[in-house]
């Protein structure tokens, strides 16, 4: 942790909230809440900041996700940060629902073979070449990125004027 904040309260609804409650049990000032980010178990306008990378359009509505979370910052002085798969051309649109209808229907073990073994195609996406590839993370890290396009259930994309519209209204 960075000492930027006295406390940090991370929230997750899969089982990776294990992982980083035992990476951070030394740290009291960390709370990890196993909970749906579109029902966030958490006060209104209680946070100073709201950082969201690659989570939101995860979920069934990328939308409903960010509205539950865009009511945790502090009304005045709080801050809020989210990150969303960004929304590409037609042929990018297509050839992205192409392969997860096949990836999204595939046992977890070979679909973190598969990620692992695609991480040089990183170099030819240019949704991920400037930020994920071999040059600046790990094999495992860029694996960990395409696994993230593959596997999950939900995948939405977004344009930025319609995020904007978001944080707008």
């Amino acid at each position: 942790l960075n000492g930027l904040c006295k406390e940090y309260t991370a929230i997750d609804l899969g089982p990776s909230v294990e992982l980083a409650r035992e990476i951070t049990r030394d740290c009291h000032a960390v709370h990890i809440i196993q909970a749906n980010a579109m029902m966030p178990p958490l006060k209104e306008e209680c946070f100073d900041y709201v950082w969201s990378h690659g989570v939101l359009h995860h979920t069934p509505s990328t939308i409903d996700a960010f509205t539950a979370v865009s009511k945790l910052p502090k009304k005045k002085t709080g801050r809020c940060y989210i990150w969303v798969y960004h929304k590409g051309g037609p042929l990018w649109e297509y050839g992205n629902r192409l392969a997860r209808s096949i990836t999204t229907r595939l046992p977890a073990s070979l679909v973190n073979f598969i990620s692992y073994v695609t991480v040089p195609l990183l170099y030819l996406i240019p949704a991920y070449n400037k930020r994920v590839n071999l040059s600046n993370i790990s094999w495992d890290e860029c694996a960990l990125s395409t696994h993230d396009w593959l596997a999950p259930k939900y995948q939405w994309h977004h344009s930025p004027e319609e995020v904007m519209s978001w944080f707008e209204e």
